[in-house]
């Protein structure tokens, strides 16, 4: 586990340093203090009630604070994180609401043909009103035994995490965000691994920053530099979405360009990737210092390692898209660090299908602005041409 978190509670800062970028834009600098450390839902807000609600009484009543690399002055005496608040302490009870023994797990992974524990079995197993019923704790019910086996934790944590997100409803039941994730993923193939980035991009679509539009109104280098306005906004919206797929690199120094507008876009990436793998680590704390789960364990690291968010998303994807939409058959040549370009560039666009078929789920249940669908549904006309 990271120690951040411990870090924040004990000095009672958290320290905000600039992005590789340097974090220029006025929407990063909102995003990064709003949505990921002083919104009461936030991730940071939601770690740090998680953490101080099974630590001593001493640290209940913590004061926590902000400090931006863009704001030169202290913060206000009194401007505190709300990590203490009604709204996120109640968020953060409600945990005790997952406690799936492995019986339900062994049975959802034969029905789904699945050996993985990640969001797609989670969400599978939680599709129907029938199945979300089996999983919530019977009310009333004391002395539950302890979660033993790795996949009972990982599942569990992998639940209450959605939970915390508002992906699970109070119920088990899915939200709309939910239902777009789990309507997506079955499209996508499963060796494509988009589980960890599908998520990504639903929260950026949440969060309001995953459109086609200038930051700032800036045009970054590197970023569209032809056709009209409308063409330059499809181009934009597909380079920030299929940014989000980890690109397949060889073990050589990366030679291939380099994009300013893409590594704007990778600091929201980064900085909300890091946040959500850093919840998911303190919501496996809390559940071993509730005594949910068996204490005196040796599978620390096994479980670690099979919670998503592991590595960082990086911002070559979209270069080699980018490649193909120039000319496919210089591909190899223009990117000699990458597995396979061509392959690579085929899985870009399967995961750009995914992410529309997402949107479109959250369109039919009026979770997203007109605005937007719009925008990808431009961007999916004029992408259509460029498809290998």
């Amino acid at each position: 586990m990271s120690p951040q978190p411990l870090v924040w509670l004990a000095s009672g800062q958290i320290i905000e340093h600039p992005p590789l970028d340097n974090g220029e834009t006025n929407e990063y600098r909102r995003f990064v203090k709003e949505v990921i450390t002083e919104g009461q839902t936030g991730p940071r807000a939601t770690a740090l009630a998680l953490v101080s609600s099974v630590a001593h009484h001493f640290w209940a009543n913590r004061k926590v604070s902000g400090a931006f690399w863009f704001e030169h002055s202290a913060p206000p005496s009194n401007k505190y994180m709300l990590h203490t608040s009604q709204q996120t302490a109640q968020l953060a009870e409600r945990v005790v609401g997952w406690h799936v023994p492995y019986a339900i797990i062994e049975e959802e992974l034969r029905g789904q043909n699945s050996s993985t524990i990640d969001f797609a079995l989670c969400l599978g197993a939680t599709a129907t009103e029938k199945q979300a019923a089996r999983t919530r704790v019977r009310p009333g019910a004391t002395s539950l035994i302890p979660l033993d086996k790795k996949d009972e934790m990982v599942a569990n944590v992998i639940w209450r995490f959605l939970e915390l997100r508002g992906f699970l409803l109070k119920t088990h039941d899915h939200s709309p965000m939910a239902r777009a994730m789990h309507s997506a993923i079955r499209q996508a193939r499963l060796n494509d691994k988009f589980q960890d980035s599908l998520y990504l991009f639903l929260e950026l679509v949440r969060a309001g920053v995953m459109h086609g539009h200038l930051w700032s109104g800036r045009a970054f280098s590197g970023g569209p530099s032809f056709g009209t306005d409308d063409e330059k906004s499809c181009m934009l919206l597909v380079m920030r979405t299929l940014s989000i797929v980890p690109l397949n690199f060889k073990s050589v120094p990366w030679s291939a360009p380099l994009s300013r507008e893409l590594l704007v876009f990778n600091s929201f990436i980064r900085s909300l990737s890091r946040a959500l793998r850093m919840l998911l680590e303190v919501t496996t704390l809390n559940m071993l210092l509730r005594s949910d789960a068996r204490q005196a364990r040796d599978d620390l690291l096994d479980i670690a390692l099979s919670l998503p968010f592991q590595g960082e998303v990086n911002t070559g994807f979209e270069g080699v898209r980018e490649a193909k939409a120039m000319a496919l058959e210089i591909c190899e040549e223009t990117f000699p660090g990458v597995k396979s370009p061509r392959m690579e560039v085929e899985r870009g666009f399967r995961f750009w299908d995914v992410a529309l078929t997402a949107m479109r789920q959250l369109h039919s249940e009026q979770a997203v602005l007109p605005e937007l669908i719009d925008q990808f549904e431009a961007a999916e006309a004029w992408l259509g041409p460029m498809r290998p």
